[in-house]
């Protein structure tokens, strides 16, 4: 991890000096992006959505199943014993939580809404997503919530602040990566 970190700024400090980044002109979100760019995959594609967690979680991968399972509540626990907790994108049209709803759920927004009500009131469910409201609001939650699990565009992670999991041994970018 401090190689991966050491190597990271390296890269940025070669974007600074080659001038393809200026300090005095980028915001701070530009420098973010320019930076996040060197830590991920060249390949990726246009709607990918990165799977986050908290960075104190010691997952790196994790099964499509599994995946599932915690989205859908029926898995409360992480394999160290931390609580699951779930964050969600908010308006119900936005794309990011389309791409979830379609690829990890297999459900539309009213049918979604449908069972995590339904489970609060047979108490199936103990804890409903959590939902944000923007980009920042997600890497922000997910950051400082131990267990957390939520989703970003892969192009808008934050790494200094989030995991990225890998499902099934793939991440955003990569061939047969799942959530899209």
């Amino acid at each position: 991890m401090k190689v991966r970190a050491f190597a990271a700024s390296l890269i940025l400090i070669v974007l600074l000096a080659s001038s393809r980044v200026s300090v005095s002109s980028a915001t701070g979100s530009e420098a973010q992006r320019a930076f996040a760019a060197t830590l991920a995959p060249a390949t990726l594609q246009a709607g990918d959505v990165a799977i986050i967690v908290n960075p104190k979680n010691s997952a790196r991968d994790i099964s499509f199943d599994t995946l599932r399972k915690y989205f859908k509540a029926e898995r409360g626990q992480w394999p160290n014993g931390a609580k699951v907790v779930i964050a969600m994108r908010q308006p119900a049209n936005q794309p990011e939580r389309g791409a979830i709803l379609r690829s990890i759920y297999g459900w539309d927004e009213n049918y979604y809404q449908k069972y995590f009500r339904q489970g609060q009131f047979n108490e199936s469910i103990q804890q409903t997503p959590k939902e944000l409201t923007s980009t920042y609001a997600m890497i922000q939650y997910v950051h400082y919530t131990p267990g957390a699990i939520g989703y970003v565009r892969a192009d808008q992670v934050d790494y200094s602040k989030v995991n990225v999991l890998s499902v099934d041994g793939r991440k955003p970018g990569d061939s047969g990566y799942r959530i899209k």
